[in-house]
């Protein structure tokens, strides 16, 4: 997670919204870490650019089902 981490910090928003989309599948498939990438999810949609805010939204859906 912690190079997933600092994709998260990089200048490109692909790269960054890849990481957002690897954090999604490691969560679907460790329960324990949904928690974490819930949070940070969430953070980013605040802080990130449109496309990033709504990957996060629909990111966030398929957390919660």
């Amino acid at each position: 997670m912690e190079i997933l981490d600092a994709h998260l910090r990089d200048a490109g928003k692909i790269v960054r919204v890849n990481a957002m989309q690897a954090l999604a599948d490691l969560a679907l498939q460790h329960e324990e870490l949904r928690p974490s990438v819930l949070q940070r999810l969430e953070r980013l949609i605040e802080t990130g650019s449109p496309a990033m805010a709504a990957r996060g939204r629909k990111l966030i859906k398929a957390l919660m089902r």
